[in-house]
């Protein structure tokens, strides 16, 4: 029937016509936003292969452009979208800026896919998958099925967490049971690992910075 979810895997006994999925590209995780939350009733999958890098860019004068603009034209035809360096170095100050980042969170299922029973929809990362915040940022997986991590995830002295959905749901009492668990593959790789960052200021003395790991 239409409207009918068929699992990967599935064999039918005849030919279906199948709808398209929907699809994100790593564009839409870099529009300046500082979170970013995608949520699949049915499941989700970061596709094998994909390299999700979650940043947060900002608006750039291009000032050539700029003094070309008629007089009362949009000022923003002069801007352009620009992701600055991890740190800004400040070399008469001796100081190191870190730019602003953003945070992802993935969610397949929902409250209601838990206390209305039926199959529970999986959240996969696939392998050679890689997905990546700023440091100090972090990558949240939610589910109420199976999870399975084959990819990458990296989250430089910031935060990776696996959680299941229903805590905190008013209808905890009806919540049903399943037989998901968290799948690590043994390609897949959880990384939050501290960052440090030197440079020469304006005398020639080094300094710098060092962020602490993460935790998951």
């Amino acid at each position: 029937a239409a409207g009918t979810l068929v699992r990967a895997g599935s064999s039918l006994p005849q030919t279906v016509a199948v709808g398209p999925l929907f699809h994100l590209d790593t564009a839409h995780f870099q529009q300046g936003f500082a979170r970013y939350e995608v949520m699949g009733s049915d499941g989700l999958v970061v596709a094998k292969g994909a390299d999700l890098r979650v940043t947060m860019p900002v608006l750039q004068a291009d000032f050539a452009v700029a003094r070309a603009l008629a007089s009362g034209a949009d000022p923003r035809a002069a801007l352009a979208p620009w992701v600055p360096p991890l740190f800004a170095e400040d070399v008469e100050k001796g100081l190191l800026t870190q730019r602003g980042g953003a945070d992802l969170v993935l969610t397949a299922g929902s409250q209601r896919s838990m206390t209305e029973g039926g199959e529970t929809p999986t959240l996969a990362v696939a392998e050679g998958a890689r997905v990546e915040v700023d440091a100090g940022h972090s990558i949240v997986l939610n589910g109420n099925g199976q999870i399975n991590i084959d990819g990458e995830l990296r989250a430089p002295g910031g935060h990776i967490g696996v959680y299941g959905l229903g805590f905190g749901n008013d209808d905890a009492g009806h919540l049903q049971g399943h037989d998901g668990s968290v799948w690590v593959g043994n390609k897949a790789l959880l990384d939050v690992t501290g960052v440090a960052h030197t440079a020469v200021d304006e005398r020639g003395r080094r300094y710098g910075a060092v962020l602490d790991g993460g935790h998951i």
